[in-house]
């Protein structure tokens, strides 16, 4: 398992790159693989300072899948309108409307959950079989 740096033990780099000394050395001087000190080395020369520090391994995040506001309030008119609809029928209502883009069932859902008006309904329970009536093998 590798081990852990921090930015006082990433500094050393720098002062050994200002000595002169190339990677393999420095690596062998630090007791660090040639990947680990070139990596901080690259880090240093593209970001300057900031780049020694310890930065989020987390890849970019994709752009806003957000439902536009207009097709939101469209989404909830008609849910006031048609109370019982869910939403597998707003999408067909929105394309009668000609929406040019129309979310799926899932994101309509969830455009309603936010506001007040229209709370998560809970599908019923079964009611338990009276014994009698419960399959046997």
């Amino acid at each position: 398992m590798a081990k852990e740096t921090t930015r006082q033990t990433r500094q050393p780099i720098l002062e050994l790159q200002e000595s002169g000394f190339t990677l393999s050395r420095m690596a062998d001087q630090l007791g660090w693989s040639l990947s680990c000190v070139r990596k901080f080395r690259r880090r240093f020369r593209d970001l300057g300072k900031p780049g020694l520090e310890q930065l989020s391994r987390r890849p970019p995040k994709a752009p806003s899948q957000q439902t536009p506001a207009r097709v939101r309030e469209a989404i909830l008119e008609t849910n006031r309108n048609h109370p019982g609809w869910g939403g597998p029928f707003i999408p067909g209502e929105l394309d009668r409307r000609r929406f040019k883009t129309i979310p799926n069932r899932r994101p309509i859902e969830r455009c309603w959950h936010p506001s007040p008006e229209f709370p998560w309904r809970r599908r019923r329970q079964r009611e338990a079989l009276p014994d009698a009536r419960r399959a046997t093998r």
